[in-house]
């Protein structure tokens, strides 16, 4: 049988609450309770009904799991003393898939509306932390600080901003023997052309007179 399971409370009793099922409309509940009997100087309020097709089983869950909370366990009674958002909680855990539709009312739709809003800020809050991370050091993360690799000026010269190379010795490379060697320029060409007209006339008359000796000595001349 389908019906509701709703929850029920009281401004005489504050801290009580009433959980029971139904199988009429949720606000026709609060009117069955004012008949009942029950005289309280305020009228009762709704704050929750869930729909389902199995009311008496998942009510019979509900009361064995706030049976510590009862308010009169001698008399099966539908009364607990327990916290109005635990209750609804409970309520639906229990019902899980099994519910087909649910309603909040009064002080209930109103706490419901705080959680909902304060959950957003939250959400809002995180996001805007995570995508504007802190740019401050904790006390806990060292400092990174930029190793020098240039040498260190001397006598007022300016460093180079690349760290110099120092490459390994190469051996020298073997070359053959030049069988024509030439000389250059600089070594023919005499420092004055006229030391060498005079070398030249000296040469000449040597020749002369070697060759005038020669003919006397022979009997020529």
């Amino acid at each position: 049988m389908k019906g509701w399971i709703y929850i029920l409370s009281n401004e005489a009793v504050p801290d009580w609450l009433a959980i029971g099922c139904s199988d009429s409309d949720p606000e026709a509940l609060v009117r069955q309770y004012g008949n009942s009997g029950i005289k309280l100087p305020y009228p009762f309020e709704l704050q929750y009904a869930l729909r389902t097709p199995y009311p008496q089983s998942l009510l019979q869950k509900i009361h064995e799991q706030l049976a510590d909370k009862c308010v009169n366990p001698d008399h099966n009674s539908d009364w607990f003393e327990c916290d109005l958002l635990n209750s609804i909680r409970i309520t639906r855990k229990i019902a899980g898939n099994s519910a087909t539709g649910e309603a909040f009312y009064g002080r209930a739709r109103q706490m419901v509306q705080e959680a909902q809003q304060k959950k957003q800020t939250h959400t809002e809050n995180a996001q805007t932390t995570s995508t504007n991370p802190p740019t401050l050091l904790s006390d806990e993360q060292p400092e990174i600080k930029q190793v020098r690799t240039t040498p260190k000026p001397q006598h007022g010269k300016r460093p180079s901003p690349v760290a110099p190379k120092i490459s390994s010795p190469q051996p020298a490379a073997l070359t053959e023997p030049d069988t024509n060697p030439q000389i250059s320029p600089t070594e023919t060409k005499p420092d004055n052309p006229k030391l060498v007209m005079l070398l030249i006339a000296v040469w000449v008359m040597l020749m002369v007179v070697v060759a005038f000796l020669g003919a006397y000595v022979f009997g020529y001349i």
